[in-house]
């Protein structure tokens, strides 16, 4: 029975040792003699679950979809059918959707963590912070790429810059939020797209979460939020950032609000750990190298609105 191992127990006894008969019959387990150990799969399904738990773009609907090889072709929905009436015995209309393709590419995110053999020995909590350390960093830098990937330098291309999705702008030099004017203006390009609001989620930075909660009407009292917008899921995320560049501002941020649910995100290899064989032994430290390889692929850029140019 090894219910009491964890993912972050694991990578310390990769590290320090086995410190029970489990940890020890699942050592073996894992043995990689060209290199070092990595997690066994039951255990690394830990990480993989924690990762998917912290991702914010998966919280709001986005997809994951595995890919056999290193590239993977999926649909892209340029535009819709237009249905059209006709009369009895009358021809029927040909029409049909224009079709474009999305290629996913692999791309491999990793770090190594550094850890002093003293720091593995003497921590009681150090398993826990293994766990997190390793499970908070990607998820944050998934969000990062599946909302403001460059597409280059071995990235992925995030929804900011993906041809076709919708934006709405605070002020051409950027303005702090004061209403829900410009909110509810980016929100309706979504219904003006055809999309459907009751599954649709919003991104944004804790600031700007934060800005509209202070909000106050005439009397002083809380601005309530007006519908549709009040019934929108919002998920703050440090991953957006808050020194983007709106005219002359440069410490401007964005609301991204949609259906996630056509944002994929392309799985090569899931979040992996390995350990790093004698690197560090000359300081009294042993590594770890943490890795995935993913890309992240928009099917229907309409279903995106981005609210940009929110100042402090």
């Amino acid at each position: 029975n090894r219910g009491d191992l964890t993912a972050g127990s694991m990578v310390r006894a990769y590290l320090a040792g086995p410190r029970n008969d489990d940890e020890r019959r699942s050592l073996a387990v894992g043995t990689d003699s060209a290199g070092g150990y990595t997690v066994p799969t039951p255990l690394a399904r830990e990480f993989i679950d924690l990762l998917r738990t912290l991702t914010r773009v998966i919280q709001a609907g986005a997809q994951t979809v595995s890919m056999p090889s290193q590239t993977l072709t999926m649909a892209k929905l340029l535009t819709d059918v237009v249905p059209t009436y006709r009369g009895e015995l009358g021809a029927v209309s040909e029409d049909q959707p224009t079709l474009g393709e999305v290629a996913l590419s692999a791309n491999s995110l990793a770090d190594v963590i550094r850890v002093s053999r003293e720091l593995l020995h003497d921590s009681g909590n150090i398993d826990s912070s293994i766990d997190t350390t390793i499970a908070n960093a990607f998820s944050i830098e998934v969000d990062r790429a599946a909302l403001f990937g460059s597409g280059t330098s071995n990235e992925p291309t995030g929804l900011v810059n993906t041809a076709g999705v919708q934006t709405t702008d605070m002020a051409v030099n950027g303005a702090a939020l004061a209403g829900y004017g410009e909110v509810l203006s980016h929100h309706q390009a979504l219904s003006d797209a055809n999309v459907n609001l009751d599954g649709v989620a919003s991104l944004m930075a804790p600031r700007t979460q934060f800005a509209l909660a202070a909000l106050t009407a005439t009397d002083n009292q809380p601005l309530m939020a007006p519908e549709p917008w009040a019934s929108v899921r919002k998920l703050p995320t440090t991953a957006v950032p808050v020194n983007q560049d709106q005219g002359t501002a440069n410490d401007a941020s964005s609301i991204i609000t949609g259906d996630f649910r056509d944002l994929y995100i392309g799985m090569r290899q899931e979040l992996q750990v390995q350990r790093l064989n004698e690197r560090y032994a000359d300081t009294l430290e042993v590594g770890f190298l943490a890795s995935m390889r993913y890309d992240i692929a928009i099917t229907r850029p309409a279903s995106f609105s981005i609210l940009r140019g929110i100042t402090p």
